[in-house]
């Protein structure tokens, strides 16, 4: 819950999901997802067929725990299906633009 001081009421009315999200101080589309995760704790990967994968996951209770594409994945969801936070791909990461969290060095044999 948010308490909303009256002199925040017309920032709030103009972008409630904003205003959640630096309150909680998460970005804007961490918050929206996070808050998709929240109300509906399932897996967001696709799968194969196209269809998301769906499996139950635990809830996470606050926005800034959540990571977008582990939190709101399975274990068994394929890194390349995870959905990903749109920013430029880190410096010396040949993946196309998604969390930084996923640009890790690979593994050597």
């Amino acid at each position: 819950h948010l308490t909303i001081s009256l002199q925040d009421l017309a920032r709030y009315r103009a972008n409630p999901l904003a205003y959640a999200a630096a309150k909680c101080f998460v970005s804007e589309e961490q918050y929206r997802q996070w808050l998709e995760h929240y109300q509906k704790p399932a897996c967001v990967a696709a799968l194969s067929s196209g269809e998301r994968c769906a499996m139950p996951l635990d809830k996470i209770d606050a926005p800034s725990r959540f990571v977008i594409g582990e939190s709101n994945c399975c274990a068994g969801a394929d890194q390349s299906r995870r959905p990903a936070l749109q920013s430029s791909a880190c410096a010396g990461c040949s993946r196309p633009p998604t969390r930084p969290a996923y640009c890790r060095p690979a593994a050597r044999p």
